[in-house]
Protein backbone atom coordinates (compact mmCIF):
# COMPACT_ATOMS: atom_id res chain seq x y z
CA UNK A 1 0.00 0.00 0.00
CA UNK A 2 1.01 3.84 -0.90
CA UNK A 3 0.34 6.94 -1.03
CA UNK A 4 1.51 10.24 -3.10
CA UNK A 5 0.75 13.62 -3.69
CA UNK A 6 -0.81 16.08 -1.98
CA UNK A 7 -4.48 17.98 -1.42
CA UNK A 8 -6.59 17.11 -4.85
CA UNK A 9 -3.28 15.04 -6.07
CA UNK A 10 -2.95 12.18 -3.35
CA UNK A 11 -3.61 9.73 -3.84
CA UNK A 12 -4.06 5.44 -2.23
CA UNK A 13 -3.01 2.39 -4.17
CA UNK A 14 -2.61 -0.74 -3.65
CA UNK A 15 -0.95 -3.88 -6.01
CA UNK A 16 -1.40 -7.05 -5.55
CA UNK A 17 -0.97 -10.09 -7.18
CA UNK A 18 -4.16 -10.70 -9.01
CA UNK A 19 -5.24 -7.04 -9.02
CA UNK A 20 -4.45 -3.48 -8.18
CA UNK A 21 -6.63 -0.20 -7.01
CA UNK A 22 -6.23 3.18 -6.01
CA UNK A 23 -8.14 5.50 -4.38
CA UNK A 24 -7.65 9.28 -5.60
CA UNK A 25 -9.40 12.37 -4.53
CA UNK A 26 -12.07 14.64 -6.83
CA UNK A 27 -12.84 18.11 -6.77
CA UNK A 28 -15.48 17.50 -4.10
CA UNK A 29 -14.06 16.39 -0.68
CA UNK A 30 -17.03 13.74 0.22
CA UNK A 31 -16.58 11.97 -3.06
CA UNK A 32 -13.35 9.95 -4.13
CA UNK A 33 -12.62 7.89 -7.45
CA UNK A 34 -12.00 4.26 -6.90
CA UNK A 35 -10.36 2.11 -10.25
CA UNK A 36 -9.91 -1.48 -9.70
CA UNK A 37 -7.64 -3.32 -12.56
CA UNK A 38 -7.71 -6.77 -12.75
CA UNK A 39 -4.09 -8.24 -13.40
CA UNK A 40 -3.36 -10.08 -17.19
CA UNK A 41 -1.65 -13.36 -17.18
CA UNK A 42 1.73 -11.16 -17.81
CA UNK A 43 1.21 -9.17 -14.97
CA UNK A 44 0.50 -12.05 -13.03
CA UNK A 45 3.58 -13.54 -13.62
CA UNK A 46 5.54 -9.82 -13.43
CA UNK A 47 4.06 -10.07 -10.01
CA UNK A 48 4.78 -13.67 -9.28
CA UNK A 49 8.66 -12.49 -10.10
CA UNK A 50 8.61 -9.83 -7.85
CA UNK A 51 7.83 -12.49 -5.02
CA UNK A 52 4.28 -10.65 -4.62
CA UNK A 53 2.55 -14.09 -4.87
CA UNK A 54 0.52 -16.03 -2.33
CA UNK A 55 2.52 -18.12 0.34
CA UNK A 56 2.03 -21.78 -1.41
CA UNK A 57 3.48 -19.98 -4.41
CA UNK A 58 6.63 -18.73 -2.36
CA UNK A 59 6.99 -22.42 -0.79
CA UNK A 60 6.86 -24.43 -4.20
CA UNK A 61 9.52 -21.74 -5.88
CA UNK A 62 11.34 -22.72 -2.33
CA UNK A 63 10.98 -26.04 -2.83
CA UNK A 64 11.82 -26.08 -6.67
CA UNK A 65 15.12 -24.29 -6.18
CA UNK A 66 16.03 -26.96 -3.13
CA UNK A 67 15.53 -29.47 -5.58
CA UNK A 68 17.45 -27.91 -8.16
CA UNK A 69 20.18 -27.14 -5.85
CA UNK A 70 20.24 -30.95 -5.12
CA UNK A 71 20.40 -32.04 -8.42
CA UNK A 72 23.69 -30.54 -9.33
CA UNK A 73 25.25 -31.00 -5.96
CA UNK A 74 24.46 -34.75 -6.86
CA UNK A 75 25.88 -34.02 -10.09
CA UNK A 76 29.21 -32.75 -8.83
CA UNK A 77 29.32 -35.13 -5.75
CA UNK A 78 29.48 -38.58 -8.99
CA UNK A 79 31.86 -36.47 -11.40
CA UNK A 80 34.24 -35.99 -8.61
CA UNK A 81 33.86 -39.59 -7.23
CA UNK A 82 34.80 -41.04 -11.29
CA UNK A 83 38.27 -40.50 -11.95
CA UNK A 84 37.68 -39.97 -15.70
CA UNK A 85 35.09 -37.15 -14.91
CA UNK A 86 37.47 -35.30 -11.92
CA UNK A 87 38.55 -32.81 -14.07
CA UNK A 88 36.16 -31.79 -16.57
CA UNK A 89 33.88 -31.68 -13.32
CA UNK A 90 36.86 -29.09 -11.55
CA UNK A 91 37.09 -27.13 -14.68
CA UNK A 92 32.84 -26.95 -15.36
CA UNK A 93 32.27 -26.13 -11.60
CA UNK A 94 35.28 -23.36 -11.52
CA UNK A 95 34.09 -22.07 -14.65
CA UNK A 96 30.26 -21.67 -13.42
CA UNK A 97 31.61 -19.79 -10.06
CA UNK A 98 33.24 -17.59 -12.52
CA UNK A 99 30.42 -17.18 -14.58
CA UNK A 100 28.32 -16.58 -11.83
CA UNK A 101 30.22 -14.04 -9.72
CA UNK A 102 30.71 -12.10 -13.33
CA UNK A 103 26.79 -12.05 -13.78
CA UNK A 104 26.12 -11.21 -10.48
CA UNK A 105 28.64 -8.14 -10.72
CA UNK A 106 27.76 -7.24 -14.38
CA UNK A 107 24.31 -6.79 -12.75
Amino acid sequence: MSTSGEGLEQSLSWVGARSEASVSATDDPMIAEVAVKEATLHRWLVQLHKAKGSVWFKIYATMLALVLFLLVASGVTMGLQVRALRRITLTSSALGAVAFVGFVLAG
